[in-house]
């Protein structure tokens, strides 16, 4: 495991705002996909606003889309203040498909507020139903 990776993950919580642009750039340098991925998904939930393009570019170039899609999940609930398109959205489901049925699944919840955006309570009623309808078919 990488130490700096871990560091990272038990810091986030007490990180003052003006060491943020130096942690996100540590994280950067972490060669080993898995422990960037798991250092942005602890980091995420305290990372100030203004940092968050930042982190997103971090994200989207993890190279594995496993770990990627592990580190966007963190990110889902935060996604709704970037305005991002349609096309866009898809790209994160799209990326999020590469985690098993469960992780999949749960990242539904984190996303509400981001398809309600995108398509209102009908896009998320439809949402809902095609995963109703994906789950029948695993039984």
């Amino acid at each position: 495991q990488c130490p700096r990776s871990r560091a990272l993950r038990e810091m986030a919580e007490h990180l003052p705002e003006s060491l943020w642009p130096e942690a996100l750039e540590v994280t950067r340098q972490i060669q080993d996909e898995s422990s960037r991925s798991r250092a942005l998904s602890a980091m995420a939930k305290h990372l100030p606003e203004a940092l968050w393009p930042e982190a997103l570019d971090i994200v989207w170039n993890i190279k594995d889309k496993y770990y990627c899609a592990s580190a966007l999940q963190e990110c889902l609930p935060y996604l709704e203040q970037f305005s991002i398109s349609f096309t866009q959205w898809a790209g994160v489901l799209e990326t999020l498909a590469y985690q098993n049925r469960k992780q999949l699944l749960d990242a539904l919840p984190k996303s509400r507020r981001m398809l309600l955006s995108l398509g209102g309570a009908q896009a998320f009623s439809e949402t809902l139903q095609a995963v109703r309808d994906i789950c029948q078919q695993w039984s």
